[in-house]
C-alpha cells in the first residue's frame, strides 16, 4: 500500500525490490548480531524488551511516513528492532528447553510464527483500505495506524507474558581464554551457520 501510494506505477517493481530487499538484509544481519550480543551479555530479556518497544515505535513511524524514503527507513527500523528481539527470543528455546523436547518446541514456535503471519495478513485485509480512487490519504493512514495498534497490542501482550512468566536462565559465557579465538573472531564460520545464512539470503 505504501509503495502504491508513493511510487510511480512504472517503478512499482523496483520500489518493491528496494523496500523488501533492504528490509530482508537488515532482518538477517540484526538477528545474528543481537543473538550473538545476547550470548556475550549472558542475558536475553533486555534485548527482547528493547527490541519489542522500539518495534512498536517503528510500526507507527511506518504508518505515518510522509515519503517513500521515510517508508524505507521506518521499514528497516521495524526489521532491526523486531529481529533484535527475535534472535535472543529464539535463543530462549535452547536455554530453557531440554534437548529431547527442543524439536517439539521448535515445531510449536514455527506453527505460531506461521499463524502470526496469517493473522497479520488478515488484520491488514480488514483494517487497511488500499490506496486508489475514492480512498483518501487520511483513510489509508487511519487503517495503517489501526493495524499498528493491533500488532502492538499483540507484541506487548507477548512481551509481558515473556517478562513475567518465562524465567530467564543466565547464559554462562566461557571466559575469553577458554574459547577458541575463531569463535569470537568469525563465529559464523561453521557449516551450520553458513547453511543458515545462505538459506536466509
Amino acid at each position: 500500500g505504501q509503495i502504491a501510494r508513493f511510487a510511480d506505477p512504472s517503478l512499482v517493481g523496483r520500489a518493491s525490490s528496494i523496500l523488501l530487499g533492504t528490509g530482508a538484509l537488515f532482518a538477517i544481519l540484526s538477528q545474528f548480531v543481537a543473538g550473538r550480543a545476547s550470548d556475550r551479555a549472558g542475558r536475553r530479556l533486555p534485548f527482547i524488551v528493547a527490541g519489542t518497544l522500539c518495534d512498536v515505535a517503528a510500526l507507527f513511524a511506518f504508518a505515518v511516513a510522509p515519503s517513500f524514503l521515510t517508508v524505507i527507513v521506518a521499514f528497516v527500523a521495524v526489521q532491526i528492532s523486531l529481529n533484535t528481539a527475535n534472535g535472543p527470543y529464539q535463543a530462549l528455546l535452547p536455554d530453557l528447553i531440554p534437548p529431547n523436547q527442543q524439536g517439539r518446541a521448535s515445531a510449536v514456535m514455527g506453527f505460531f510464527r506461521l499463524s502470526g503471519n496469517a493473522a497479520g495478513l488478515l488484520l491488514a485485509r480488514f483494517l487497511v483500505r488500499q490506496p486508489g480512487p475514492g480512498v483518501s490519504t487520511s483513510a489509508f493512514q487511519h487503517g495503517l495506524i489501526m493495524l499498528a495498534v493491533a500488532i502492538s497490542v499483540l507484541l506487548l501482550a507477548g512481551l509481558l507474558t515473556t517478562v513475567f512468566f518465562v524465567p530467564e536462565k543466565p547464559v554462562t559465557a566461557l571466559p575469553q581464554t577458554q574459547v577458541p579465538a575463531a569463535t569470537f573472531r568469525f563465529w559464523p564460520n561453521r557449516s551450520s551457520f553458513i547453511a543458515l545464512i545462505v538459506s536466509r539470503l
